[in-house]
Parts: structure tokens; C-alpha cells; sequence
């Protein structure tokens, strides 16, 4: 890497023979230091950098140790022109900003098992806007002499344990009417369009892409998200004066991007946000400038888990098992959702194999409507197929089209739901739409996140409470009810801030591609996984 050169370079003639080859060290390019460090956080394997550095792929362990002192001790530096807060120097006046934290545990390998180091993130995020006017200036990265850091500490806010508080709402709580039937239409649109296309003669697999693929050709790109992080707090996250100090801290940094406009946003997971309300409930002067949020990858878990319980020794986890799709300890995962992505694909799996065989016997008893739905799933399928990347987005938004369209005419979903209706005397059918119903609403909500539809995320997570309740989530079925009517809230007590939600600054995007924004508590973990 370090003898890599460009034609210009090659072509290039000293002015004087007695010009000397750069060093090493005066050559480094962003490939050799981003590689190195990218392994050195990786592995923190010294044998393997000093192997790289070797073949001239990356600089020596050595000089990245230099380096992350240089960074460190630049965040120190940042933390002085602002009372000891670290200012990301992304952040930009006037534009909106929200928060997520979470507690990292490193869990160190001990001789009993204790001892070891837990602390606290605090992730930041603000929508990109290049013309905005940075709070700080960016980081000032010098030449490191010494492994010296600068110290830096944080005084963690004394809170004692709040007394506990039975006020009741007086208010009623604002619920929506459900998820609308656009969205059911869309979604059975594409489940119908799946399941013709692999009942037609001789076709064994479909054009059409998965739940996640045919969504992002139908949705729009989001203006992407700048990510940052404060310095990681050494203290373990549900103590109440790390609670204190998380809040504190995040209102420092919102009134830095927008004065008093609006509250400070900020997403925990079930254990933190239990504690948080407790701490607000208790000090009413603070609540009015918080507004805490209950993290959407938790909740998804949360309702998998409960699902997962519904079906274990059901027979779907046998099917998963003897059809050789996952193995016995990954079902064990998927039941106990301790992998997030494989749980979530397992069960979209078995959704689609069971509507395509309740759509199967739907057909046979409505042949009339199958003729109707075929010549529209063709026309996406064919839209699915083009090669041309550029026109396939707007294509298959047409077939799309054309085939809700035909849907709607022929009123399919009330037909399908009459004969669903019929078919339900049967308990083991019945048994098969209630899981069906329940996997709908965990995606109707993946898909709110996904899409940055503050609406759909209200609609599907009142959807989502029956799960909680039913599934017996004894902490979400008590305090999700209480977070969906204090987000509806918003549009009274702070009509400005929910419309900045509603714009989409509830989820993170970090990629032009649709459909793929994810929620505030798990681009958290993403990011403490990269600490």
C-alpha cells in the first residue's frame, strides 16, 4: 500500500537528484491508517498488525496506539470549550436532535465472575445538513510524542432513589383507529403476488423479492442521519445519579442545537425506561423538558420472545428443524430471540409458507378471484425481473399499482376475511391466523422504523400491546399503553416537536437505499458494539 502510486506520481521528475524517498511514516495514506485501525479495534491482536505492517498493508501497532491517544486526547480538548460536555462536531444549530442510551458491559473474563466493567453510552444523531452552522469546531488532530492522555472525568449528578408517585392520568388516552387499510393492502398485495407466482406450473421459486427487498423497491429514499457519541460513562446505567446525569447531559447538548424549542427526545430499553419515568413522575420541572422513549428493537424483542413462547413444541419449530432450514440450537435462539435478525426472518418464513397455504385453499373455493389477481402478479413479477436497475424502482411501483387496483375492485380482503371468518371454527386454523395476525403486526411495526412513519409506528404499536397482553409481557403490558398515549400527547403539549417526529427524526438512516432506517436504541447498540 505504502508503494502504490498513480500515473502522476510515476510520470513526476524531482527537481534535484538529491531528493530522498518519503519515509514511511511521511507517506501513510487513509488506507494503511484506517485498516489499522479497523484491525487494532477488531482483534486488538498485536502479532497480526505487526504482520500487515510487515507486507506494507497497514502502519505498525505502535503508531496506531499514537494515534487513538491523538483522538483522545482531541476529545478532551473539545470537552474544554463547553464545561466538560463533548460536543460532536457534526452537530449543527437550528436542526433537531434526539438520543439514545444504553449500558455496555464488557464482561471481562474473572476468576468469580465479578468485577467487571460496565458503563454507560449516550448515542446522538441529527439529520444531515451540509449547510447548517457547526456548535464546535472539528477535532484537532496534532502529532502524538507520548502515550500521555489528557484526564477527563465526568461528575456524575447525585440522585437519590425518587419516592414513588400515584398520580393518575385524568385525561383520556388518544388512540388511533388502527392500521390503515392501505398498508393491509399493500402487504397482502405483495403475499398474494408471492404465492400465485409459485403456484403457477413449474416454477419452484419466485421472482418476486422477500418482505424486505419488495418494500424497498416500493418506498423512497430518507435524508441520512450523522451518528455521534459522548464519551463513555463509567458507571452502571440504572443507577439513579447515571440516569441523572445521562438526562442532564442530552439537555445540555439539545439546548446547544435548539435553544428551548423542544423537549429532549431520548430512547431506552424497558429497564431504563421504567426508571426514567419514575424519575420524571418525581420531579415534575424535569418532565416537562424530557420526553423518554421506549426503544422499537427492544419492543420487537419483546413481542418475538412472547411469540416465540406461543409456538414452542407447536410444530412450527419442528418444521424449521426436520425441513432442515435451522438447526436445533438456532431454533433455540429464534424461540428465546436471542439473535434478532434470524428470529425475525424464521418467523417471516413461516408466515409466507402459511398464507401461501391459506391463499392456496382461499383460491380454490374463490377461482374467480385468482383469474382476477393472476394478470396483475405477472406484471410484477415481469417489473421484479427487469435488469435495469434504474427503471426497476418505478416499475414495480406501477405493477404495484395495478395490482391493488385489481384488489380493491374485486374486494379481495373482505372476501378473504369472510372466508377466514368461516374457516376459523376450525381450531387449528384458527391457531394458524392468530399466529399469521401476530407476525403482521411485528412487521406492520419493523416497517414503521424502517420507513420513518411516526404514524404507522403509533398504529402498529397499539397492534403490537394486544401481543404484549396477551403473551403475558408483564412490564410492556403495563407501561407500553402509557408510552403510545404520551407520544400522542406530543400534539398538544409540544406541536412543534411532533412534527419533527412525524418528518421522520425518530429513526437513523445510514444508507441511501430504502427501507433500511433502523430504531434510536438499536443504532445504539450498534454503536457500542463499535466501542
Amino acid at each position: 500500500m505504502y508503494g502504490y502510486k498513480s500515473s502522476r506520481q510515476v510520470k513526476y521528475k524531482p527537481s534535484s537528484d538529491s531528493t530522498s524517498f518519503r519515509t514511511p511514516h511521511a507517506r501513510e495514506n487513509p488506507q494503511v491508517l484506517g485498516l489499522a485501525l479497523t484491525v487494532h479495534h477488531d482483534t486488538r491482536n498485536k502479532k497480526l498488525m505487526g504482520l500487515l505492517n510487515a507486507e506494507g498493508h497497514c502502519v505498525s501497532h505502535g503508531r496506531v496506539l499514537l494515534m487513538e491517544t491523538v483522538l483522545a486526547n482531541a476529545v478532551v480538548e473539545n470537552t474544554r470549550g463547553f464545561h466538560g460536555l463533548y460536543v460532536p462536531p457534526f452537530l449543527k444549530r437550528g436542526a433537531f436532535v434526539f438520543f439514545a442510551a444504553d449500558n455496555t458491559d464488557f464482561a471481562e473474563d474473572t476468576p468469580d465472575g465479578k468485577g467487571t466493567t460496565h458503563g454507560t453510552i449516550i448515542a446522538v444523531y441529527q439529520k444531515d445538513d451540509p449547510s447548517g452552522e457547526p456548535i464546535a469546531e472539528p477535532l484537532t488532530i496534532g502529532e502524538a510524542q507520548t502515550m500521555s492522555v489528557t484526564p477527563y472525568h465526568v461528575d456524575m449528578l447525585h440522585c437519590d432513589k425518587p419516592k414513588p408517585q400515584h398520580a393518575k392520568r385524568t385525561e383520556k388516552f388518544a388512540t388511533s383507529k388502527g392500521i390503515p387499510g392501505s398498508y393491509h393492502l399493500t402487504h397482502l398485495g405483495w403475499i398474494v403476488a408471492t404465492a400465485l407466482s409459485r403456484m403457477t406450473p413449474g416454477e419452484t421459486s419466485s421472482k418476486i423479492p422477500s418482505w424486505a427487498g419488495y418494500n424497498s423497491l416500493l418506498s423512497e429514499s430518507l435524508p441520512l442521519t450523522q451518528v455521534g457519541a459522548l464519551p463513555l460513562l463509567p458507571e452502571v446505567a440504572h443507577e439513579w445519579s447515571t440516569l441523572l446525569t445521562v438526562l442532564m447531559q442530552a439537555s445540555q447538548l439539545r439546548r446547544l442545537a435548539v435553544g428551548e424549542d423542544h423537549p429532549t427526545v431520548i430512547t431506552f430499553d424497558m429497564a431504563l425506561y421504567e426508571k426514567v419515568l419514575q424519575l420524571l413522575d418525581a420531579r415534575p420541572h424535569l418532565k416537562k423538558m424530557i420526553v423518554p422513549r421506549l426503544g422499537e428493537l427492544h419492543a420487537i424483542m419483546a413481542a418475538m420472545r412472547g411469540l416465540g413462547a406461543s409456538i414452542e413444541n407447536c410444530g412450527i419449530d419442528d418444521a424449521w428443524i426436520e425441513a432442515d432450514v435451522f438447526g436445533t440450537s438456532t431454533t433455540r435462539q429464534i424461540l428465546k430471540v436471542t439473535h434478532y435478525k434470524r428470529a425475525l426472518l424464521a418467523h417471516i418464513y413461516s408466515y409466507v409458507a402459511l398464507y401461501e397455504m391459506a391463499l392456496e385453499l382461499f383460491f380454490e373455493d374463490n377461482p374467480q378471484l385468482k383469474d382476477v389477481c393472476l394478470n396483475a402478479t405477472e406484471e410484477v413479477e415481469a417489473a421484479c425481473s427487469e435488469s435495469e436497475k434504474a427503471t426497476r424502482a418505478e416499475s414495480v411501483k406501477q405493477a404495484n399499482t395495478n395490482l391493488l387496483d385489481a384488489l380493491t375492485n374485486a374486494d379481495v380482503i373482505k372476501a378473504f376475511q369472510e372466508w377466514e371468518e368461516r374457516k376459523s371454527k376450525n381450531a387449528m386454523f384458527k391457531a394458524m391466523v392468530n399466529y399469521l395476525h401476530r407476525v403482521e403486526a411485528i412487521l406492520f411495526f419493523v416497517a414503521a422504523s424502517r420507513n420513518a412513519d411516526l404514524e404507522l409506528h403509533l398504529q402498529a404499536g397499539e397492534a403490537l400491546s394486544k401481543v404484549f397482553f396477551s403473551m403475558d409481557r408483564i412490564k410492556y403490558k403495563r407501561l407500553w399503553p402509557r408510552y403510545i398515549a404520551d407520544m400522542h400527547d406530543l400534539k398538544t403539549d409540544h406541536p412543534e416537536t411532533w412534527k419533527e417526529l412525524h418528518t421522520g427524526n425518530f429513526s437513523v438512516t445510514k444508507s441511501s437505499t430504502p427501507f433500511v432506517s433502523i430504531g434510536s436504541d438499536h443504532a445504539c447498540v450498534n454503536s457500542v458494539s463499535k466501542i
